[in-house]
């Protein structure tokens, strides 16, 4: 694995998510935008991340990255 890819840690909190471990995908979320991710579409529509979006840590986490989605 590449631990500086935003892509991997993007990838782990789906899987996360899918598992129904919501605090540690809501981690990875934020691991991923410090690394770079940039892919709002994908955190907006991705299916995997349909009960992480529900939490409202979530929009904290964008919040703090400056990320805005629009539903």
């Amino acid at each position: 694995l590449s631990p500086d890819s935003p892509s991997i840690h993007y990838n782990s909190a789906s899987l996360e998510s899918l598992k129904g471990n919501v605090d540690l995908a809501l981690d990875e979320i934020g691991v991923s935008l410090t690394k770079g991710f940039s892919d709002y579409d994908a955190l907006r529509r991705d299916p995997d991340l349909d009960n992480v979006r529900k939490h409202p840590e979530f929009r904290k986490i964008l919040e703090k990255h400056k990320v805005i989605i629009v539903k």
